[in-house]
């Protein structure tokens, strides 16, 4: 799908274009991407016979589509210039202004991906492909995260801690609620490996369980790990208590609940009921603690930035005017808002766009919009990518293949 999309994309913005860089290394100016953006939003029937470079902003402006400041025809494009243009192609400003006022969460308790270290994949949603991670994604209840040998990630649930999955290891987060009560209500489900688990004092009605396929823990405030190898697991608490339930093979709870304690473990194999709970070493409690550490502090790097950016709910008007303008805050919130949609930019935003990444975004654009991507909204008059654009006139019936 995406190598038909390049060539089509390719096409369109060869077709409309009397010159081109020859070169992927090559920059690319405003002037030029305007070019490629009419093309692939299929709006070349706008244009006059023998088009200059005004006539490609004009159409572009009529449908509140430019960088900050406005077009410029010899500057050369960057990532922030890029991502607030093609944002607005895709319909997601009031994506943006969601994240920038701290409405973006409203009604969705989310959990933030921080501190990724080797390869990390995730899956948005249960029927979902593996894709990689990227630093401070967002994640939903019915996403999954997997490591592999040499990675790890810390997911942050909220302000009520976190967790650090280590290498080859896989969770998936089965519940994550936030109520009209502002209680909430969390579930992660270890299918492999380990993680380590650091949660604040959970507020009245709240909750945080973990589970594995024969055992489930509930807490309150309390650090621990949590291991799993395909047959038996083990909890190693360091602080605070944890109430672990045995799981038969159907997933109903058997036996007893067994509370693990302050420096203690507790061994299950199989679906038998959890048995007595022993001594933690303190080379092993020592070990934890340090990685818990380093997690709240991970956690609470994280909730600064949140704080300083788009946490610190600006007003619409003032959200507005920090994307006019291109301020730091609203190009990261741009940058966002896309890579939820499917298109990722990445480098800093400052840098210079070469043709091939044009080239490359501009095809994610188009599947972005064909694939149906969540929170993809074009606005009216024709702002999408591709050839079921209002107004698309391919030159060329093989474009139509």
């Amino acid at each position: 799908m995406k190598y038909l999309n390049m060539v089509f994309i390719l096409f369109l913005l060869l077709a409309g274009t009397a010159a081109f860089p020859l070169e992927s290394t090559d920059t690319v100016t405003q002037a030029r991407f305007a070019e490629y953006l009419v093309n692939s939003l299929g709006l070349t029937n706008m244009l006059p016979d023998n088009p200059t470079t005004e006539d490609y902003f004009s159409i572009l402006a009529a449908k509140g589509i430019t960088p900050p400041g406005g077009f410029e025809a010899d500057k050369v494009l960057t990532n922030g210039d890029m991502a607030i243009i093609l944002e607005r192609s895709l319909g997601l400003e009031d994506a943006v202004i969601k994240k920038l006022t701290g409405e973006d969460d409203k009604d969705k308790f989310l959990a933030m991906l921080i501190n990724i270290e080797g390869p990390v994949n995730v899956k948005k949603d249960r029927n979902g492909d593996w894709t990689p991670a990227r630093e401070r994604m967002t994640l939903a209840e019915g996403a999954s995260v997997s490591t592999e040998e040499t990675s790890s990630a810390i997911l942050q649930i909220g302000s009520m801690g976190g967790i650090k999955i280590l290498n080859d290891s896989e969770i998936m987060i089965k519940t994550l609620n936030y109520n009209p009560d502002k209680t909430e209500n969390v579930l992660l489900y270890l299918s492999r490996g380990d993680m380590i688990v650091d949660i604040n004092d959970i507020k009245k009605g709240s909750a945080f369980r973990t589970a594995t396929p024969i055992s489930v823990a509930a807490i309150k405030g309390t650090t621990y790990k949590l291991s799993y190898n395909g047959q038996s697991m083990e909890v190693d608490v360091t602080s605070g208590a944890v109430t672990t339930y045995a799981l038969d093979a159907s997933g109903n709870r058997t036996g007893d609940p067994v509370t693990v304690n302050f420096s203690q473990f507790l061994s299950q194999s199989g679906n038998q009921p959890s048995g007595n709970t022993q001594s933690l070493s303190e080379t092993l409690a020592g070990s934890i603690n340090s990685q818990a550490g380093n997690l709240q502090n991970m956690i609470q790097s994280s909730l600064n930035i949140t704080l300083s950016q788009a946490g610190s709910g600006l007003s619409p008007a003032d959200a507005q005017a920090a994307i006019d303008a291109g301020a730091e805050i609203a190009v990261q919130a741009a940058i966002e808002a896309l890579a939820d949609a499917g298109v990722n930019i990445t480098g800093p935003i400052n840098s210079f766009v070469t043709f091939g990444e044009a080239l490359d975004i501009l095809s994610q654009g188009i599947n972005a919009q064909t694939l149906g991507a969540e929170g993809y909204q074009p606005p009216p008059g024709g702002n999408r990518f591709g050839p079921n654009a209002p107004g698309f006139a391919p030159e060329n019936p093989a474009s139509q293949s």
